[in-house]
């Protein structure tokens, strides 16, 4: 895969956050477990193996749909100073995601050579499957939403100092 963008994966609701202590200036390890109604996934990708009796090999637009998935998120955090104001800032982010329905689409596909009926086969016979081809997305899937991720993150936690974090829980 290649090309790889997400859509979607800001939108969830999260369920439990571990780790965060008030002593913000030591490292600090979370646990973070959030939920997401729908995370897709477009890439351009070339598949090579065997379907049945058919060898499968081509180029294609990949279109990718998870649902209900609920990711498991591991950050590590580093206190940090910028201006005299202490901030977080995450080094590391790793997301283990458990999804329990997706649908996948190929688009302007050279499966098959270019037959559609047979790739509309193939998708059709891969959806009905999707666990198994799961096992081979799913590690795509979760380096991108990292690298992602911890961008994203990154950018939040450069705008809230850590003494603002507490402010009003005491």
């Amino acid at each position: 895969m290649k090309d790889i963008l997400l859509y979607n994966y800001t939108k969830i609701e999260c369920l439990s956050v571990k780790g965060i202590t008030e002593d913000l200036t030591k490292p600090a390890h979370l646990t973070i477990k959030v939920w997401n109604p729908q995370l897709s996934l477009r890439a351009h990708c070339h598949l090579k193996g065997k379907m049945l009796i058919f060898n499968v090999e081509g180029d294609a637009d990949l279109e990718v749909h998870m649902f209900n998935t609920t990711t498991l998120i591991d950050v590590d955090l580093v206190p940090t100073v910028k201006d005299n104001q202490s901030y977080l800032k995450a080094t590391s982010f790793y997301a283990k995601q458990q999804t329990p329905s997706m649908k996948m689409y190929f688009k302007n596909s050279t499966l098959f050579n270019g037959d559609q009926t047979f790739a509309d086969a193939f998708t059709d016979t891969i959806n009905e499957n999707w666990p198994l081809m799961l096992n081979e997305i799913q590690p795509y899937f979760e380096k991108a939403n990292a690298k992602v991720s911890l961008a994203v993150l990154n950018k939040i936690l450069t705008t809230i100092p850590t003494d603002q974090y507490f402010k009003d829980a005491k």
